[in-house]
């Protein structure tokens, strides 16, 4: 049998038996709420309960502490608009767990328009309020209602598994950035390596030549490191690799281009300097490198400069610097030589 009570301050039981619907009917008048209890009870097939609130501010505190799965709001009530109601349980959120049904008066469109929007799923003239028609509204609400609420479900899976996606795809992002990174990176002095130079010069080389703006290198190579690694040993020698790849970095500029070549041999992209700028930069390099105190005594390398003639290759410009570093060796090391200066941009 259905049951009929006023508004309770405790909450809905964790109890209460499966399939029963708890209805919230918001209306002042006993008499019709008396009628709408007698339609409901003609179908005995059906369980349910129902909550009774006479005003919009009994309807509040009601929903605020139920939750009946569906509400039949009178449109015309003491305090206000059964519209009223609605919107502030929409505001609320209470129309995610509820749905709202209008009880009108008369067949008004314009009406009906507005309460939609305000969130109630259906409305039922008084008029037609029949046992068959109320039980067939209850249903189809009940029914939206589900639809809707698997929607949501569904809705918050996909964005669940879009946001998983979209972590995973910046962790493969990350581990693509850091892999390119580990590829380009000299292990042992962090400064890039060849491939990363030869890459990068061919782009500088490029832009260059569109731009017409000077462009050298410079490559250098440390002096007697063979003889210093038998002397000292191997990880002495990389001591002196990663020192020398600091001081070179303390001496360089911030858009110069730093890289171990291999080796014992270093490399320079000197981006908007000329073979003056170029040989400069290489003796103040130079001279860091004499004058910094190493464990295993002095060091010093050997440079050899080029600037970029016109409709020069990124190849030969590294066999021309190749070709002064020669020099700069044969003329006893420790020294800066130049590439041939003929022909410049």
């Amino acid at each position: 049998m259905p049951s009929y009570r006023q508004p309770l301050s405790s909450r809905t039981s964790p109890l209460r038996k499966a399939m029963e619907l708890e209805l919230l009917l918001v209306a002042d008048s006993d008499e019709e709420a008396a009628h709408f209890e007698r339609t409901l009870r003609r179908d005995s097939t059906r369980r349910y309960s129902v909550v009774r609130a006479g005003s919009i501010a009994e309807a509040t505190r009601t929903l605020e502490d139920r939750r009946p799965d569906l509400a039949f709001v009178d449109s015309w009530l003491p305090d206000g608009l059964g519209i009223d109601l609605v919107e502030r349980a929409s505001d609320r959120g209470w129309t995610e767990r509820s749905a709202f049904v209008l009880l009108t008066e008369g067949d008004d469109e314009t009406l009906a328009a507005k309460a939609l929007q305000a969130g109630v799923q259906d409305y039922v003239l008084k008029a037609r309020l029949t046992t068959t028609a109320l039980w067939q509204t209850i249903d189809f609400v009940q029914e939206r209602k589900r639809i809707r609420e698997e929607l949501t479900a569904q809705r918050d899976e996909l964005d669940r598994q879009n946001q998983e996606l979209v972590r995973r795809q910046a962790e493969l992002h990350a581990l693509n950035e850091r892999l390119l990174e580990l590829a380009s990176t000299d292990g042992l002095t962090g400064l890039k390596n060849h491939r990363a130079f030869q890459e990068t010069l061919r782009e500088v080389v490029a832009d260059a030549g569109r731009q017409g703006e000077p462009l050298s290198i410079a490559l250098l190579d440390v002096d007697h490191f063979k003889r210093l690694n038998d002397a000292h040993g191997h990880p002495a020698g990389d001591e002196v690799l990663v020192r020398l790849a600091e001081v070179l970095r303390a001496g360089t500029r911030p858009h110069d281009f730093l890289a171990r070549y291999g080796g014992e041999e270093f490399a320079l992209i000197l981006p908007g300097a000329d073979l003056e700028a170029a040989a400069s930069i290489a003796e103040r390099l130079r001279s860091a490198l004499a004058l910094e105190p190493f464990a295993i005594g002095p060091v010093t390398a050997s440079f050899g400069c080029a600037q970029l003639l016109k409709a020069e290759s990124a190849s030969l410009l590294i066999a021309r610097a190749d070709g002064a570093l020669y020099m700069a060796k044969a003329d006893g090391r420790n020294a800066v030589r130049v590439g041939a200066p003929a022909t410049l941009r």
